[in-house]
């Protein structure tokens, strides 16, 4: 199977979230593709319902901190994955992206 690139759905009013975006691209380089929302009607409509930006790997779709852990995955931090991936952790990235998102 061919390894596709990982898709990083963001929202395209959102300056911060945009910024977030390409930070995540220089960490990840080529492995990811950033992709404004508003370009697909689909994807702005699952990120309006999930609440969340949409990381896209291998057909699966992932939201808020599990879509952070799936790019972190596909960068030169991916060691860090395990150790994030932990229950205190995840319940912390959740809570803190639920914050962020609200504002």
């Amino acid at each position: 199977m061919l390894n596709q690139k990982t898709l990083l759905y963001y929202d395209g009013n959102c300056g911060f979230c945009f910024k977030v975006a390409k930070f995540l691209k220089r960490i990840c380089g080529s492995r990811i593709e950033i992709i404004n929302s508003i370009n697909n009607k689909i994807i702005a409509r699952e990120m309006f319902v999930e609440n969340s930006w949409i990381v896209v790997n291998n057909g699966t779709h992932y939201y808020r901190y599990d879509a952070f852990l799936n790019i972190l995955s596909n960068s030169k931090f991916r060691f860090l994955t395990k150790i994030l991936s932990l229950r205190p952790f995840k319940f912390l990235g959740d809570k803190i992206y639920k914050k962020v998102a609200s504002n």
